[in-house]
């Protein structure tokens, strides 16, 4: 229940507002792969790359337990 309750308190009305943002969220198996990918790939050192498991989530929507 502890990380839910600040989700819970935004869904209620409980908090005064929230910031219209939209979150990336990812798989840590899939972030993991990716560190092997930049590790083994010839160019890549020095880059910096954006991972994403598809679009963004509202802050809203990603309050909900």
């Amino acid at each position: 229940m502890g990380r839910c309750r600040g989700r819970l308190r935004l869904r209620s009305g409980g908090l005064p507002g929230y910031p219209d943002v939209h979150i990336p969220f990812i798989d840590v198996r899939d972030v993991a792969a990716a560190h092997v990918l930049a590790l083994t790939t010839p160019g890549a050192g020095g880059q910096r790359f954006l991972l994403s498991s598809g679009p963004a989530i509202s802050l809203n929507t990603s309050a909900a337990c």
